[in-house]
């Protein structure tokens, strides 16, 4: 018998918004509360392979918090959007929507 565990993320989204081309973001975290009280073991599925999401898997103790660290990193000029879907066991799935938009940048040489 594995009692249900219940999750959410506490951000609705996360943007990373403008991202030039061949360069990682800084990190930018998510957060994961346990809203019951027994502890949560999570993981997460499937990684598009733009994202780098630290920890993977883990476990929340009762009625607290799991910070997620997320950073992107493309190679060509795209509009990004994706979900992370996050694996509780004995619960559901819960997701998060993930955006950016890698572009290249504009460099512009002045003579004098």
């Amino acid at each position: 018998f594995v009692t249900e565990s219940r999750c959410q993320f506490q951000e609705k989204f996360l943007d990373f918004g403008a991202v030039p081309v061949g360069i990682r973001t800084k990190e930018e975290v998510l957060h994961m509360k346990n809203i019951l009280r027994t502890p949560s073991v999570f993981h997460i599925k499937d990684v598009h392979e733009d994202l780098h999401i630290t920890p993977m898997m883990g476990r929340i103790p009762p009625d607290s918090k799991q910070s997620i660290s997320c950073s992107f990193l493309s190679n060509i000029e795209k509009q990004f959007s994706t979900e992370i879907e996050v694996m509780i066991r004995g619960g559901n799935s819960i997701k998060v929507p993930i955006k950016a938009h890698a572009v290249v940048p504009q460099v512009k040489i002045i003579e004098e």
